[in-house]
């Protein structure tokens, strides 16, 4: 044991102090890599489970059903005899009394199996006065039940200008599966 020590203080001697603080600070070095790791792993474990119990709460709030009163009264509001092309050809004849011409529109559907439901969303550039598209948004909110406005933004080109561009994002809540 003697001999391991004088020649390990004879290579000390030989090379000097340094690379022993050297080897010193890379052992500190992984000694505080480790002790703030390790910690921060075990932290998003369990962060990763809250977040998945929460999920998994989530999903089951969404499956539970409404029952009763509720349910029936959601199934005669919602699940009506009218198509969604009956809703669309109302939306035209509103914008037709309204004087609003609509040229174009993008359309996507999007699938609420919990609720037995299809999110039928509609974009409409419209081009009117002011007041046109506010009479035909309300027209809309009134005569279309299953319609939700979703945004509406106005654009006007100059400040005088009589016309507005706004773009109107709709949504019809229609039954599932037809």
């Amino acid at each position: 044991m003697r001999e391991a020590l004088d020649s390990l203080s004879a290579r000390l001697d030989r090379f000097g102090r340094l690379p022993v603080f050297g080897v010193l600070l890379a052992l500190a070095a992984a000694v505080i890599y480790l002790a703030s790791s390790v910690p921060t792993a075990a932290e998003n474990r369990a962060l990763a489970a809250r977040a998945a119990q929460a999920e998994a709460a989530a999903r089951e709030a969404r499956k539970s059903k409404v029952s009763g009163a509720d349910a029936v009264e959601f199934d005669r509001f919602f699940k009506r005899p009218e198509r969604e092309t009956d809703w669309l050809r109302r939306l035209h004849d509103l914008a037709a009394q309204q004087g609003i011409a609509l040229n174009q529109a993008s359309y996507a559907t999007v699938a609420e199996p919990d609720l037995g439901l299809v999110r039928y969303q509609v974009t409409l550039p419209v081009q009117a006065t002011y007041p046109q598209v506010r009479r035909f948004v309300a027209s809309l909110l009134n005569e279309i039940p299953v319609l939700a406005l979703e945004s509406v933004t106005f654009e006007r080109k100059e400040p005088t200008a009589p016309v507005v561009d706004a773009q109107l994002k709709l949504t019809l809540f229609l039954p599932a599966g037809r």
